[in-house]
């Protein structure tokens, strides 16, 4: 969804809500505020970033469990939860059921070096006993291996 529409609904929902970004606030981070009643205090409710000028719908998050980017759904069920935007407006608003497992989003899986540097942490670990142990041709292979990605320019992470 494009960020500005996705901002009109968000108003459309609750007046107090608003956006603020690097250019707007940069004493803020980026994400969704909402106003007091005297319209003087901001409370900072979640991030927001668009990318190219859209919202995507799902939340996609590093292996980890950080958040890469922020999804309208998730946003939505956070505004819910704080109980700042009624739950039927908002599925006619945004013409969605909020019912259901759908908003879970994705995870992106880790890239092939940290898996590569942990299985050698484990080879290490395993024969000395000791933590975070690597050895040498370990270290070399992935060493090589990133290398080989990096000359490789349409590899995702290079």
């Amino acid at each position: 969804m494009l960020y500005c529409n996705f901002y009109r609904k968000l108003r459309k929902l609750n007046s107090r809500i608003r956006i603020y970004g690097d250019d707007t606030a940069p004493t803020r981070p980026w994400g969704i505020y909402v106003v007091d009643q005297d319209r003087m205090n901001l409370k900072h409710i979640c991030g927001v970033n668009p990318v190219d000028g859209f919202v995507y719908e799902l939340t996609e998050r590093r292996w980890d469990g950080y958040v890469l980017r922020q999804g309208w759904r998730r946003v939505l069920k956070m505004l819910i939860k704080a109980r700042l935007v009624d739950k039927k407006k908002a599925e006619f608003e945004f013409s969605t059921s909020f019912e259901g497992t759908r908003g879970k989003g994705f995870t992106v899986g880790k890239d092939p070096l940290t898996r590569a540097m942990e299985e050698a942490r484990q080879r290490g670990q395993q024969k000395t006993g000791v933590e975070n142990y690597v050895e040498v041709d370990d270290l070399v292979d992935i060493h090589r291996m990133r290398e080989k990605f990096r000359q490789d320019k349409s590899n995702y992470w290079a």
